[in-house]
């Protein structure tokens, strides 16, 4: 890379790493492909939960669960496929975008990966592909950044609280990390063990083996990295009470019959 990316996407690699999700070394187009498919299905989740969990509802944790979460998946991305990260440093304060520029960017990107993966949008080489995808990519980085600025959320201080949460999901502990299978085993999810040494340390990593409803209707994702029993929830700092995310007057969005979102009333803000 020919400048240093920001230090969450630091934390972000250490994660992927640890969970296995390597950068991938067969950099043909289908190789590309089958990592960015499973790439966009993580965004795209993470974005729909702080749309509709969060925006739509006015949930303060939502919006700010799903805005960290985002930039942790798309994070995984530009890893895995060893994609330049932007310069994050020259957007400056964003004055000529509102706040919908970010949820548009967001969905924007993510809609022209979707039409990567299936085929709508065609490359004849691997290095022209993944520049597209890092266009794509580059939106949704921008669009999270957007949303941070105008919502007053500290995203460096957010992500080491979401990272440090993310690692605890990896037992150090054989017999801990057996209880996670066993929990998972009674909720009828098949999982494995698969142990990852890195910089000395062996961690144990559990991971589902086939998409399954469990018994506690959630749904898990083949390859999906799961939760230690000793797994705890991000502590972020408590937002004061003239924070600007609690006093923003939130829009509702909406899928159109083309599946992008647009803005559809403004929530009144609450007292």
């Amino acid at each position: 890379m020919d400048h240093t990316p920001p230090e969450h996407y630091h934390l972000n690699a250490t994660f992927n790493h640890v969970g296995g999700n390597l950068p991938i070394e067969n950099t043909d187009i289908d190789a590309i492909v089958k990592v960015l498919a499973r790439q966009h299905d993580l965004i795209a989740e993470e974005f729909t939960e702080m749309v509709e969990k969060g925006i739509n509802v006015r949930n303060l944790k939502e919006v700010r669960d799903g805005l960290g979460d985002v930039l942790v998946t798309v994070d995984g991305l530009y890893y895995r496929l060893g994609l330049e990260y932007p310069r994050v440093e020259l957007w400056g304060d964003f004055g000529d975008f509102n706040y919908t520029d970010g949820v548009y960017g967001i969905d924007e990107g993510l809609i022209l990966l979707k039409q990567i993966i299936s085929g709508e949008v065609t490359q004849e080489t691997a290095s022209r592909l993944l520049h597209v995808i890092k266009v794509s990519a580059d939106s949704i980085v921008h669009g999270v950044y957007l949303l941070a600025h105008h919502w007053g959320v500290d995203l460096a201080a957010d992500q080491r609280a979401i990272v440090a949460s993310n690692m605890s999901k990896f037992d150090t502990d054989e017999d801990t990390a057996i209880e996670g299978i066993t929990k998972y085993a009674e909720l009828e999810v098949k999982s494995e063990l698969v142990p990852n040494t890195v910089d000395g340390v062996v961690y144990h990593v559990i991971r589902c083996t086939e998409s399954t409803k469990g018994k506690d209707g959630k749904t898990y994702s083949i390859g999906k990295i799961l939760k230690s029993v000793n797994f705890h929830e991000p502590h972020l700092e408590d937002l004061v009470d003239d924070h600007p995310l609690r006093l923003f007057a939130f829009d509702t969005f909406e899928r159109d019959e083309n599946g992008s979102y647009l803005r559809v009333a403004r929530k009144p803000i609450e007292a």
